[in-house]
This record gives C-alpha cells, structure tokens and sequence, in this order.
C-alpha cells in the first residue's frame, strides 16, 4: 500500500454458508417445525427411545409393507444420539455412548437428519472451468419437497478451474464438518410460532454422490483399482469376469471400522507411510471421519441413477448390444436389424408425460440424460424383438459377425482383450503355476453372440429396472428386484461380456435399500437438476472464486424471495400493493403464478388430496342426440349415478312424474383434464389428441373419446353436476400367440392387444382413470399387435386380472 501497510488478498474465494445458519433462517419459516414432524407415526413421538439394533431384511416385522420414505427404512430409526467418536485402544476407532443411554437419534424433539452431496460441474461455455457443489438435503421433510431448489441448502461453492486433490479437498470442507460436530451435540435456534429456543441436533446420513466425488469425499481408491475396486466387500477388478462377483451370498464383507482405524493412522503418518497405507488398505485420511456416525463406505450411498440408469443401461446398449455387433444383419435381408429398431421406434406413441424422449441405439451421440436411458430400458426388449423375431421367437443363433476391418469389430475385439486380460488375473490369483492349455484356452474365449440368451438376460434387466425403481417397494420386492437383477448380470458374465464396476457395486445397493427405503428418497437426481440451474446463472466468467461467490449469492437469493413470498401470502386482508408485490415476486421464481411444492400449506392441500382433478377453462357445447348412442348411454349412466338423488326421464317421455327432471342431452365437452397430476385428453378434439390414452382401473388401457360434464337443474338452485368420460377399451382374447415376455409381463408391465380394434363406448368417472402407458406396434405372423408398457413409478405391477374376474 502507498501509507506501508500491508493488505494480505487472497488468492482464491470459496463461499461458505455455515449449516448453522442456514438451519437457524429455515426454523423461522411459518410452519416449518411441524412440517419436519409430518413423519412421525405412532411410537415416533419424541422422547427417550431405543435405537434399533436390527439391520437389514431382518429389521422387517412385515416384509409385505411398501416402503415409502427414507423415513421408512431401518436406518433411520437406527441412527443414535449421545455418542463420541474416540480411540479405544492403541489404534481402534469407535463412537462411545459415553451415556449409555441408546437414546434414538430421531426422537430428539428436533433430530435432523441430513444428506450431502458433493459433485463438479462445466460452469463456463467453451472452456475447460470445473466449479464444485456441496449441498445438504433434510431428509425429515416429506418427500416431494426433499430435493426441490427451496428445500436444499448450497452449503459451499468450490472454486475452479480444477477439482481440488483429496488434501484439498479436507482444507475445503474443514469448517462444514466443524459447524456439522456442534450441531450433533446440540445448538439452540428461534422457531416461528413458538415462545422459547427450541434444542436442534442434526447428523449425516449419506453422502449421495457419484464414485469419483463420493471415492475422493471418503479418501477411499478409484473404482478401477485392481485391489480396492469395492469398498464394502473383497472383489477384485479382475473378478468381474466371475459369476461369484455378482453372487451377493459370495460376498466376504469389509470392516467399516477397519477403514476408520488406518484412516485416524494415515493422518498422523508421514506422507511416505500414509501413501503406504493406501496402497496396502485402500484408505486415506478425510476430515469427515471426524463425524459420529460416519462410516467411509456406508456411508457413501452408491447412487441408483448413476449405476443403473447412466452406466448399466447405456454399457447395456452401446457396449453389450452394438459395439459387440449383435444388430448385425446378413447382407441378403431386406432389412437391417437397426433399420427394424429405428422403426419401430418410428411409430411409438409416447405419453404426453414423458420429458426428452430415448436416445436412438444407433446414432445416439451427444449427452444422454438418465431420465431417457430410464425410458429406453422400458421398451428396449420390444425394440430388440422387432429386430431379432422370426415368426415371433427369438431364434437360438448366433449373431453375424461384424465386416472385417469395421469399428464394430475393432471394438468387439478390445472388450474381448479385456475380458481374457482379466480371465487370466483372476485365474492367476488362484493358480499361481498355470498350465499351457488353460491359458490357451483363455486367449481364446469369445463372447457368446446367442440372441436367445441375450434376449432372456435383457427381459430379466428390465424386470429387475421396473420392479426397483418404484416410488414405493417392499423388502420382498426389493428381494425379488435383486434376483432378477442377479439373473440377468450373471447370464452376461458367463457369456464372457465385458462389464464395469458399477454392475459389481449395484448389488451393493441392497441393503440401501432395507436402509433408506425407495431409491426415490436418496439418489441424485435432484443434485444434478441443481448443477443446470447453477449452470445456467449469469455471472462474468471471472476465476479464483468470483464466479462461485455470484453461484452462491444467486442460490439463496432464490430462498429468501421463497421465504419472503410464503410470509406475504400469509397476509390476511392483504393490500393491494401486498397482492402486487406477491405477483411480482412469483414472476421471478421458476413456475411463475403456480403452486408452490415447499410451503406447509400446498403439503397437508396435497397430501390431503386436494386439487385432484382439474378441467381445461373452455368447454365446448356438444348435443347427445347428434352422436349415434350417445344419448341413450349418458342417460343410463347418469340415472345410475344419480337414481337414489333424482329421478331422471328422457327427452321424449310422453310425461315426468313430480319431482322427476328431463334430462335434455346438452353437455359440456372439455378437451382435456388433469387427475392426480396426469393430463388425459380427449381424441374428439385437437388439443386433446396427445393424451387419448389411458389406463382405467388400474391397467386397462382405453382411447378417451370424450371428457364431459353434464349439469341438471334442480330448484333451489343446487344443480347436479357429474363428470364423466366416454372411453373404448382394447381387445384381446385367447388367440393372441405367446411371445417371449410372457411369463414376464407383469414385472414388465407389458400387455398385447389386437391393433386398431376398441370396444364399444362406456361412459366412467373420472377418478377411474389412473396412469400412461406407452403404445408400440408389432407385426408377428402377418397380425398386427398394440403393445401397452405401463409408463409410471408409483409401485410394482399389480397382478393381471382377466375381464371376466373383473366383471
């Protein structure tokens, strides 16, 4: 400085928002308290409480009941409150319940409890800047809000250009898991609505990340490495050419506390012992083994949406299926098997509530979302039917091998290099002096190229996809998903193909899921719609943390207009400069004018089911006489409907008794209409012709005809009104032939009907409609067939019931 002193700058910013913080601003919401205890169920309330010591499928008393939160599952009633992590021994590291008091940590009046996730992200267009997020989610909120933008807290910004290394990376988060310590113990906050503090613990479940965050989070080796590939049990790399490794009930598993005790050693090591201990243990020293309750591997969930839905499923289809060229055709068919897929593909109708449609298997470059890789498993075996059938069966042949010189071939012969590479390794590792003959005959192993087996494995996959990624699921389903899943890695793994780690790791979900539930309450979907929103901020390009501090300042600006918005709109008789500051503030909150998901009020509203079915605002009149039978058919319905209310006569009744009504056959047509979140349109009218189908009661598909409301006036001015849809089902009968997913069909939530053929019109309610479904279309034998996947993820395909069980 000009005056001599001297101004220290720091080199780099990294924007910090102490938990404590952040959680003192979020208690002062009007109702947010007892929000967090929407969850509690009888034997819930908060007092002393022992922390459950079953673990697993165990912990089950009925292993028939769904599951349908985080708050469901074992864990959360088995974290416990009072304990210290400390040494016990010369080594060992334990967390002591210095107390002894096993108190449940989720019956503390206000135990909150946490997840994080760590991941980096291109924050700048055209240039190589990785910006870091760690944000932290409050597993005690009802579900539907868990992982909205409002509802989670962006706890630290971590500068670019680079991912910092793992001692970095302790520097960066020193200071979260310091103000995450206190709050484990206890810290006293104002709550809205209530006279005194109110005592807040709070403590870290999991940390959902994906393998290179969660690894380099918890100091634990890459997932390709040769000896530690898995942290939770003793499979080696090159094991993943053995069936045993995707055996659960082969799996020998690692000691938690084992990996906490080399780690407290690493970090009083030298550097050349630490990096020792490394290689020899596979753990390195991370400032979050400071926090009771951590574990390095448990406590790194494995995310379902990165290792099923972004690795298996893509490796599934552009590794197994292409690059091993088993869409080879032979040069005298008319068609290639791509040109059949691409088709079939073509004439799909999709649901209008699917979002980006699946990527093509052929020419799918560019960035392919998990959402469309979720979809694509969902009709993938159709689409692969079309390609492979003769005469509706799967033949039990080969695939043609790729042209000689071709990048199919090229890249079939690398995934078979390593495959034996690894064949040889883990023969090696239990035959050290092995015999010529068997190397010889590892350097020759081939994948198998059957189709029939091929195809057997994906129905099996995508039975295991569906039954586990429901919002709701049971401990016996989630046995069920396992097997199937089991079945199909295993089919892949004696056919020799070429397999990744995450297909050894997602058996390792398992117990997560006994643990916390459906995958819907902890996987990352949420966490990476927050890095696009952060992405997508204006900000100058500037390094050394300018542009993550505008990340930061942006972030929580979006709270605090939340927060403000949710106290103005509880203004009684507000003003009218109050309404148009509510107006302009809604402007500026992605959804513009609608519900808002994270207030208490819009929760208890929908979970109390209100706003469940909502028509389009421009009716049409239509007159019942001028549709052939129609009259006749609303007219039954109606005096059904309404026959212990009012006596209904038609039209051209010679006379009405008193106290009867005419009804005169105006009604009002809407095109479309939204039940229970779902849009379902009519066919009769433009706007609605996008959503014509649709499932009733359950999984009988129709194409909506018409959505109507008939209105009879009565004295007194309290008319009758009725809202009703005329619907035509989809036939089949006991001609239809057996295809190959058959015995699949219910997990697969598939059904076969006789194209373009529909019952006569019904008239329903339309609370029977309940749910999409997407339709392909297939020609077998010269017949052309409608194939109806169910296209929702509520719960587990129910069992098919015929028509004339349902009648």
């Amino acid at each position: 400085m000009a005056d001599g002193k001297l101004e220290r700058t720091p080199v780099k910013i990294m924007p910090f928002v102490d938990p404590e913080q952040a959680i003192a601003h979020m208690l002062m919401r009007p109702g947010k308290y007892e929000q967090l205890q929407l969850w509690r169920s009888p034997g819930d309330e908060p007092g002393p409480a022992d922390a459950l010591h079953l673990e697993g499928y165990a912990a089950f008393p009925d292993p028939d009941k769904p599951m349908k939160n985080i708050t469901d599952g074992w864990a959360w009633r088995a974290l416990r409150a009072g304990l210290i992590r400390r040494r016990t021994g010369t080594w060992k590291v334990e967390d002591v319940d210095v107390k002894e008091l096993n108190q449940r940590f989720v019956s503390l009046p206000c135990g909150l409890v946490w997840q994080i996730n760590i991941d980096w992200f291109q924050a700048v267009k055209n240039s190589n800047h990785s910006t870091g997020a760690l944000y932290m989610s409050l597993c005690n909120n009802p579900r539907d809000i868990q992982f909205i933008r409002e509802e989670t807290f962006l706890v630290i910004a971590i500068p670019g250009p680079s991912e910092p290394s793992l001692e970095q990376l302790n520097h960066v988060l020193v200071s979260f898991t310091n103000s995450m310590k206190r709050l484990y113990n206890g810290a006293v906050f104002r709550v809205h609505g209530h006279q005194n503090p109110e005592v807040s613990h709070s403590q870290i479940l999991s940390n959902v990340s994906d393998l290179p965050a969660s690894r380099k989070t918890a100091g634990l080796p890459s997932h390709n490495s040769k000896f530690f590939m898995c942290p939770h049990c003793y499979m080696h790399f090159y094991e993943l050419t053995q069936v045993h490794c995707f055996d659960p009930s082969r799996f020998k598993p690692r000691d938690d506390y084992r990996h906490l005790k080399y780690a407290f050693r690493a970090r009083e090591a030298t550097p050349e012992v630490a990096e020792e201990i490394f290689r020899k243990r596979g753990i390195r020293w991370s400032v979050m083994d400071e926090l009771v309750g951590w574990l390095p591997a448990q406590s790194s969930s494995i995310d379902p949406m990165h290792a099923i839905m972004l690795t298996m499923i893509k490796h599934l289809n552009r590794t197994i299926i292409y690059n091993n060229g088993l869409l080879n055709s032979k040069s005298r068919e008319e068609f290639s098997c791509i040109e059949k897929m691409e088709t079939f593909f073509s004439k799909i109708v999709w649901p209008v509530s699917i979002g980006r449609l699946p990527p093509s298997l052929s020419h799918g470059a560019g960035s392919v979302k998990a959402d469309q890789w979720r979809t694509q498993i969902l009709v993938l075996f159709l689409a692969l039917f079309a390609a492979w059938h003769v005469d509706g069966e799967i033949p039990d042949i080969n695939a043609p091998s790729s042209p000689p010189n071709s990048k199919l071939l090229r890249a079939q012969q690398k995934s078979e290099k390593l495959v034996r590479k690894c064949l040889l390794e883990s023969y090696m590792a239990d035959n050290p002096n092995p015999s010529d003959s068997e190397i010889n005959r590892i350097k020759k192993v081939k994948m198998d190229r059957s189709l029939r087996r091929h195809y057997e494995a994906i129905l099996e996959f995508t039975a295991a996809v569906r039954i586990l990624s429901t919002r709701e699921i049971s401990p016996n389903e989630v046995k069920r998903g396992f097997a199937a899943l089991g079945n199909a890695v295993q089919s892949w793994a004696r056919m020799f193909c070429h397999l990744t780690p995450y297909f050894h790791l997602a058996f390792h979900t398992e117990p997560q899921f006994y643990g916390m539930g459906p995958m819907y309450g902890w996987w990352a979907f949420g966490y990476e719609r927050n890095n696009g929103f952060l992405g997508r901020f204006n900000h100058n390009g500037h390094s050394g943390g300018e542009l993550e501090g505008t990340m930061m300042r942006r972030w929580w600006k979006t709270i605090f207009i939340h927060d403000l918005l949710t106290n103005l709109e509880m203004i009684q008789d507000p003003a009218p400069e109050d309404l148009n500051s509510i107006e302009l503030l809604k402007s500026y909150l992605k959804g513009g004018t609608k519900e808002r998901k994270g207030t208490l009020q819009n929760s208890l509203a929908r979970n109390a089911g209100a706003d469940t079915i909502q028509l389009s605002r421009f009716p049409r009149p239509l007159a019942l006489r001028s549709i052939p039978g129609y009259y006749g058919l609303i007219f039954s319905y109606l005096s059904t409907l309404w026959g212990g209310k009012m006596l209904l006569y038609s039209d051209v009744s010679a006379a009405v008794p008193e106290g009867g009504a005419i009804f005169n056959g105006q009604v009002q047509a809407f095109s479309h209409i939204v039940v229970n979140g779902r849009r379902y349109g009519a066919v009769s009218q433009p706007r609605g012709r996008s959503a014509q189908y649709a499932y009733i009661n359950d999984r009988r598909p129709v194409q909506i005809q018409h959505i109507l409301r008939a209105v009879q006036p009565q004295s007194g001015g309290n008319d009758r009104i009725a809202d009703f849809a005329i619907v035509r089902r989809f036939q089949s009968d006991n001609n239809i032939p057996e295809f190959p997913w058959d015995l699949r069909a219910t997990d697969l939530g598939v059904h076969t009907w006789y194209a373009d053929e529909l019952g006569p019109p019904e008239a329903i309610s339309l609370s029977q409609l309940s749910g999409h479904f997407i339709l392909a279309r297939l020609d077998v034998l010269a017949i052309e067939f409608w194939i109806t996947v169910a296209y929702d993820h509520e719960k587990t395909e129910p069992d098919a019931v015929d028509e004339d069980e349902e009648a």
